[in-house]
């Protein structure tokens, strides 16, 4: 259940524009021309990688102002939500389901762990990631890891169950995203996620490298 699978996330970062005006000295020549091209490059570089440094560290620290600290109960807390469908796609697949079409399916996942938590508390283990796929026909398929945990699977059948109850939006392909629960209050900082054994046991038969959309294509069962 350890499992995991790298997603590559697309990003936009803000980019500082600098600008370096060339002061050539009177009679200096070629020579002196170039090394103060190459100085203000330099300084430019220096500059730019500066403020860079400075708005990686303000999106760090406005992302830790918005983790939500652990509670003293030892709640499992919903700490992310990750897209695994191509962005771009996603929304064009979901657009017509309305501004937050995937809501309801999070409220009912952070339900599900919840309750079961709540009456079987630490059988899910301290980390949750729910797997939510969708199709055509409001057709709504869950799996569940709980890393760390090989004893929660009649844990994780439960959340499944509960799910099985959720209707989910109207879209015009597949679609799918993650949800992760951790008592900590914060998300793991690497790009993996993970794979719930279900997944998992398909991993193999989907090449070296694959996509969760082949991974659910081929363990989604009727």
């Amino acid at each position: 259940m350890s499992s995991r699978l790298r997603l590559v996330a697309l990003s936009l970062s803000l980019v500082t524009a600098l600008a370096c005006g060339r002061h050539d000295t009177p009679g200096g020549g070629a020579g002196s021309g170039t090394a103060a091209a190459a100085t203000g490059s330099q300084s430019a570089a220096a500059a730019q990688a500066a403020a860079q440094a400075a708005v990686d560290k303000a999106a760090a620290e406005a992302a830790a102002a918005r983790r939500p600290a652990p509670k003293p109960d030892g709640t499992l807390q919903l700490v992310g939500i990750d897209v695994l469908t191509a962005p771009a796609v996603f929304q064009q697949r979901a657009v017509g389901a309305g501004p937050s079409p995937m809501e309801p399916l999070v409220a009912a996942a952070k339900a599900a762990v919840g309750t079961i938590d709540a009456a079987r508390p630490g059988v899910l283990g301290d980390a949750v990631v729910v797997w939510i796929a969708i199709r055509p026909g409001r057709k709504v398929k869950t799996w569940v890891a709980c890393p760390g945990k090989p004893d929660a699977d009649p844990a994780r059948a439960d959340v499944v169950a509960r799910m099985a109850l959720a209707i989910g939006p109207e879209v015009t392909g597949p679609v799918a995203f993650a949800i992760t629960f951790d008592r900590s209050g914060a998300r793991p900082r690497s790009g993996d996620i993970s794979l719930p054994p279900e997944l998992e046991a398909v991993r193999g038969a989907v090449g070296a490298a694959p996509t969760p959309e082949a991974l659910i294509e081929r363990a989604w069962k009727p």
